[in-house]
């Protein structure tokens, strides 16, 4: 299956993208770009690009500008910019119609595709797919009969990393106890309703159900040992008694 490369850039990482100098948002993305395309966007691999860039910068020019030691000149932002493939309402956002809800950082070639990947994957089309809704329609004929969008109440979704992430998600747990050797269901309880928590919270429940259940299978082993020496005890005994009796 083909690498799906490209994210989607908004609400959380946007608001702190939005919030750092020019220089910074440049690296900021160079840097994630660099992450998703290996080599291809060093800074060394960014002054070597055909022109118009190179004739505009070195290498020292462009660690300048990121470490915010010299601004960079209007045409130099939008060569960067076009480069980046990033929207120019990202350094000029006085000159935009409309604020700037978000944006797909990587190569043009590659943003179809990783707005496919998202339909597969969450079920429902991107709510900043920059495509018609015709065209998707026939592409995905199922949408024929979608009317909803992706649900960004309280803005909770945003992407990192190339996936979905939450603000805060509700979770719930359920205990099933299973037949030992046929493993059939012999009692299902929901142990906790549904209660809203932090996404990385998540990782720490993972963890502690693991500690129990690791503490709780050395209590089993502890026990079988025990019983088991207890039985030895039992029947060393039994022996002694039966040898008396001879």
């Amino acid at each position: 299956m083909a690498i799906v490369r490209g994210r989607f850039i908004w609400h959380k990482e946007l608001s702190s993208l939005n919030k750092k100098s020019i220089g910074s948002k440049f690296k900021t993305i160079r840097q994630m770009l660099n992450k998703m395309y290996p080599g291809e966007y060093t800074r060394q691999a960014v002054v070597n690009i055909p022109d118009p860039i190179k004739q505009f910068v070195s290498y020292q020019g462009l660690k300048n500008i990121e470490e915010n030691i010299k601004k960079p000149r209007r045409n130099m932002i939008l060569n960067l910019k076009n480069h980046y493939n990033v929207p120019t309402a990202l350094f000029f956002p006085d000159e935009a119609n409309e604020p700037l809800a978000g944006f797909f950082l990587g190569k043009h070639e590659d943003e179809e595709a990783y707005f496919d990947d998202f339909y597969r994957k969450a079920g429902t089309i991107h709510p900043h797919d920059p495509r018609e809704r015709t065209a998707l329609v026939r592409k995905y004929p199922e949408l024929l009969d979608y009317d909803g969008d992706l649900d960004e109440e309280g803005e909770e979704i945003y992407e990192k990393d190339g996936g979905l992430v939450l603000d805060r998600v509700s979770i719930e747990f359920v205990m099933r106890v299973y037949q030992g050797t046929s493993k059939n269901v012999l009692m299902e309880k929901r142990i906790f309703d549904q209660y809203v928590l932090d996404p990385e919270d998540i990782e720490f429940i993972e963890q502690t159900i693991k500690f129990l259940s690791d503490k709780h299978k050395q209590k089993l082993e502890s026990k079988q040992s025990l019983d088991k020496s207890k039985t030895e005890a039992l029947l060393l005994r039994l022996s002694s008694l039966a040898s008396k009796f001879r």
